[in-house]
């Protein structure tokens, strides 16, 4: 069986972080420079390029799968049976 939940939330996940990185980087918000450097780490800086945004996004996306697969495994032993 398919779980399509956690890949969908890994896409909105990544796409949140690609928007926060984008106004950031134009001066949009009013936080502090620790959560924007740690999100360019993971998924690398705004950028206008096709190829590269995809790129980044794509980084995004397997990193907020990753979470995604985490919290499953986590949950997992005080599921009901």
């Amino acid at each position: 069986m398919i779980k399509i939940t956690p890949k969908i939330n890994a896409a909105v996940g990544a796409t949140r972080d690609r928007m926060y990185i984008r106004r950031f980087e134009k001066g949009k918000t009013g936080d502090t420079a620790e959560f924007y450097n740690k999100l360019v780490e993971k998924s690398g800086k705004s950028s206008n390029n096709i190829k590269e945004m995809f790129r980044n996004w794509k980084l995004a996306y397997k990193d907020n799968l990753r979470y995604q697969n985490l919290v499953e495994e986590l949950n997992f032993p005080f599921k009901k049976k």
